[in-house]
């Protein structure tokens, strides 16, 4: 015979079960925040709406959660500026075909993107000067002649590294620019000037597809410790590394015009270095080994 039993508990029991169930975390959702109100610095909350141009502000600034934009709606005027006035956070950092040529400073405060950098369309101003900017997914800059300034603190880049389909961008930097896990990769870019610290790459290839700088493009010391480097018909300015430490092949070919080429020692542990078709100016290099 099949026994039943029952059990009564206090209500007190009850209520402390239902206290636990009501203070569990709600589920939490990442944010689009758009900035309006041309200029201000980043934790001015009137300056970031739940939509693009909208009235409705957010009530916290943003977190590593959530997505930061700057779009057509953000500045009304020429001049304007946002300005990062503490350590920030963000999921993506996205300039979307801004207008007025805006400017987005920050000195001495860390830029935390804990999912891409993306730069659309039309220039602004990028200035990050002494503090880390520490990007977790990809930078892409497609299309927007901006100028990028990145001094002082580190750069680091979870993936990708890419510059296309630009006119006039220019790149300076005295910070190494690290890539985890990706290539570095310029495609049908036309740079105005290229100045980097350094490029060191873990896991990746340094790549050009039809691209050039009109002024110099100077690429510090260069490590690849698992990757290659391929700059094939190179007819902008004067190109120049420091040392070159890469894994495998350095190939060039295909260099037209006066532009010089310099580096300092060039290592391949396992690849070799190659030049072929060469119809540019001078080419210095360290020892080649």
């Amino acid at each position: 015979m099949k026994r039943f039993y029952t059990c009564t508990l206090p209500s007190r029991t009850f209520l402390f079960i239902a206290f636990l169930w009501a203070i569990q975390p709600a589920e939490i959702h990442a944010a689009d925040y758009y900035w309006v109100g041309g200029t201000g610095v980043w934790n001015d909350l009137n300056h970031w709406a739940t939509t693009s141009g909208g009235a409705v502000k957010h009530t916290i600034v943003p977190s590593a959660l959530d997505n930061v934009i700057f779009d057509a709606n953000s500045f009304t005027a020429s001049g304007q500026s946002v300005t990062l006035n503490q350590e920030a956070f963000c999921k993506d950092f996205k300039w979307d075909n801004v207008t007025n040529n805006p400017t987005f400073t920050g000195a001495g405060f860390n830029l935390n993107v804990a999912g891409n950098y993306i730069a659309l369309g039309t220039p602004f101003i990028f200035n990050h000067v002494n503090g880390n900017l520490a990007i977790s997914g990809y930078f892409l800059v497609d299309g927007s002649n901006m100028s990028f300034t990145k001094n002082g603190g580190t750069f680091t880049v979870g993936t990708t590294f890419d510059i296309k389909n630009v006119a006039t961008m220019t790149y300076t930097s005295n910070a190494t620019v690290s890539l985890t896990n990706g290539n570095m990769t310029f495609t049908d870019a036309t740079l105005s000037s290229f100045s980097s610290g350094g490029i060191s790459i873990a896991t990746g290839n340094l790549l050009f597809s039809n691209s050039k700088t009109t002024g110099a493009f100077s690429g510090g010391t260069v490590n690849l410790s698992n990757g290659f480097i391929d700059i094939p018909n190179w007819s902008g300015g004067n190109f120049s590394f420091g040392t070159v430490t890469v894994s495998g092949n350095f190939t060039m070919s295909g260099w037209t015009g006066a532009g010089n080429f310099s580096s300092g020692n060039i290592t391949s542990s396992t690849g070799s270095f190659t030049v072929s078709n060469w119809a540019a100016g001078t080419m210095t290099t360290g020892y080649i080994n």
